[in-house]
């Protein structure tokens, strides 16, 4: 329900803080689900039913801690999972989605009134206002990047024009306390602004779960060190259109324009090269501030990807992208691509335990039944995608209709309109549209792909280990051969039994070259 001005009900449903507690002392939070479902209702009865300004305002405060940590923990669910969501993942996204936007009601709703009548009861909270505005609508956003979801125009201009009423009455840059700081110094408009724009830069959308909530807690942690100018130095910078509907953009210096506010990271830039520069001197994550969770290679990795991100121009592909109008076969999970590979069927008399995720996940898009799937999975599932465009290193991708779900990193075949062969590809970075369309970008992996069974390699002539399924990738530039493994089986110096062309040969793994959601790319050599 949405109100166009601010009138107090005769009987709220609730009156001031105490009522407020004493709401919060009989309310069941610690699950996160219900947690968010409990404030959901008590912020809609509240929209019908709402107290003065100045209580109003003081139970959304008191209801700010709770209601974040029920967010935080809400979405563990959803943070960079497989896609389409599950039923479940897609639940707590949307209800997290619907708690953030009942909270950015009420305090828009107490905003309106103050921009409107210019006075009342919370004429000297309107910083604060303007401050939790801009912060619950960077929230959604937020929420949706992590969620790897597209974000539709109407948020990106609500999160610029609420910046803008905060500029244009020169509140931009005026601290809000609060009771547990998150921001040295307190919070600012400029700093929730800058938070989403951020988090954007830094594609979530082909960052790993961990990855992504790192970053977050960094843009979040050193938002308050971007300053907002109106020009940039030679030759441009990353730039955000008060008047646009989308994120911030790498923009021309001489661009011109009096709705551009281009965003200084020097500050941030700084603090991320020393941080660097400590970390390879040995430093452990922990004393830079960047969290007891945070481990090396791994840290040192995903700053030097956000020091690039957050300071330098994008840079243009190697290799030019051509733009492709036609349908292409794409085949996800192993089972399935070796397949399609090898030509041959997967069995046909399985058992319970013999159906893989993949297929379960398939069972359940497609609505089979277990009387009738197991002949219909003997064969791959080859989905038909639209070509968005595609280079020599890889594709992007569309699939508008139903069908398997799929994850960062994940091994899949890429079959082009008119080629003759798969071609074995990673999924880089994957998104859902606002329409609900899949978009994925693919790298290829080099090497042309050939199907093989594995097993661990023993001396015990009366032990047979079984065979799992592989893929032998022939370089023909280099003359090399490398071998795609399941995720897990990869142990340097590990001796395979390897079942090529009907034939079994020992190899030897000695080096790693990858490892993705459900391979391990090595290098093997013979095993003498």
């Amino acid at each position: 329900m949405t109100h166009s001005d601010f009138v107090p009900a005769s009987r709220p449903l609730l009156w001031d803080v105490r009522s407020c507690d004493e709401w919060l002392s009989r309310a069941t939070l610690s699950d996160a689900r219900q947690a968010c479902q409990s404030l959901i209702t008590l912020l809609q009865e509240l929209e019908d039913a709402p107290p003065r300004q100045t209580q109003f305002l003081q139970i959304l405060e008191r209801l700010r801690e709770p209601l974040l940590i029920a967010q935080e923990e809400q979405a563990k669910k959803f943070v960079s999972k497989p896609l389409p969501l599950g039923h479940v993942d897609s639940t707590a996204f949307v209800q997290s989605c619907d708690l953030w936007l009942a909270l950015l009601r009420a305090y828009r709703r107490l905003l309106r009134s103050v921009l409107k009548h210019g006075g009342g009861e919370i004429a000297e909270s309107l910083p604060l206002l303007l401050q939790r505005a801009t912060e619950y609508t960077g929230e959604l956003i937020s929420t949706h990047l992590v969620a790897r979801h597209e974000i539709g125009d109407w948020l990106w201009q609500g999160l610029h024009e609420t910046y803008g009423f905060a500029e244009a009455r020169g509140l931009a840059e005026v601290p809000v306390a609060e009771a547990r700081a998150r921001l040295p110094g307190g919070s600012t408009c400029v700093a929730a602004y800058v938070r989403p724009l951020l988090l954007e830069l830094a594609n979530p959308y082909g960052l790993t779960q961990r990855e992504v909530t790192l970053t977050r807690r960094w843009a979040h942690r050193w938002s308050h060190k971007v300053r907002l100018t109106t020009n940039a130095a030679d030759p441009g910078g990353f730039a955000a259109d008060l008047v646009g509907n989308s994120g911030a953009q790498w923009t021309a210096a001489d661009a011109g324009g009096a709705s551009l506010r281009f965003l200084d990271t020097k500050e941030v830039l700084r603090s991320l090269k020393s941080r660097l520069k400590r970390l390879a001197d040995g430093t452990a994550p922990a004393e830079l501030g960047l969290g007891r969770d945070c481990v090396q290679p791994a840290t040192g990795e995903l700053l030097q990807t956000l020091f690039a991100a957050w300071g330098q121009a994008p840079r243009q592909p190697t290799f030019p992208r051509r733009p492709g109008a036609f349908n292409c076969q794409v085949v996800s999970g192993v089972a399935d691509i070796h397949v399609t590979l090898s030509g041959g069927v997967k069995p046909e008399e399985m058992s319970p335990w013999d159906y893989s995720r993949h297929d379960h996940e398939r069972m359940h898009v497609f609505q089979r039944t277990l009387q009738t799937t197991a002949k219909e999975l003997a064969q791959p599932a080859i989905e038909g995608w639209e070509t968005l465009d595609e280079s020599a290193n890889g594709f992007r991708l569309r699939r508008s209709g139903i069908g398997a779900r799929v994850a960062h990193r994940q091994l899949v075949a890429v079959r082009p309109h008119a080629a003759h062969q798969f071609i074995l590809c990673e999924v880089r970075w994957l998104m859902q549209t606002t329409e609900g369309a899949l978009v994925i970008g693919t790298k290829a992996i080099p090497g042309l792909a050939q199907a093989v069974e594995v097993s661990a390699a023993s001396n015990d002539p009366l032990r047979r280990e079984p065979f799992v399924q592989a893929f032998v990738l022939q370089s023909a530039a280099e003359q090399s051969r490398t071998i795609l493994l399941p995720a897990g089986w990869y142990l340097n110096g590990r001796p395979l039994l390897l079942k090529l062309e009907g034939e079994s040969v020992r190899i030897r793994l000695d080096s790693m070259l990858g490892r993705g959601y459900d391979y391990d790319h090595a290098g093997f050599s013979p095993d003498a």
